[in-house]
């Protein structure tokens, strides 16, 4: 298939992530692609995940820029570790309502 701008979906979506600051998805293709572009990203896996991903830690051993976020007896504690994690990352405080 031929993108916009003459290339292809892939190329397309090469260069969408190459201009994001920070990747956040589920285990897919979109987070192998921004860990072989470099960019950070984080990667949701849930509780029974591909083998890429392996059974245990926070780390992937081909993308140093990738961290997981593993479903563990539900979402509550990784979904607020990655809140914590992108607050910090862009310096975010939490305003009281």
């Amino acid at each position: 298939a031929t993108g916009t701008y003459g290339s292809s979906a892939s190329d397309d979506t090469a260069a969408l992530v190459a201009e994001l600051d920070h990747v956040v998805c589920m285990q897919t293709c979109i987070g192998h692609l921004a860990g072989a572009l470099g960019k950070e990203c984080s990667i949701l896996i849930p509780t029974r995940s591909q083998w890429r991903y392996s059974e245990a830690g926070d780390t992937m051993i081909w993308y140093k820029s990738v961290r997981l976020f593993r479903e563990r007896n539900g979402w509550d504690k990784p979904l607020a570790a990655l809140v914590q994690t992108l607050r910090d990352k862009f310096n975010v405080i939490e305003v009281a309502a």
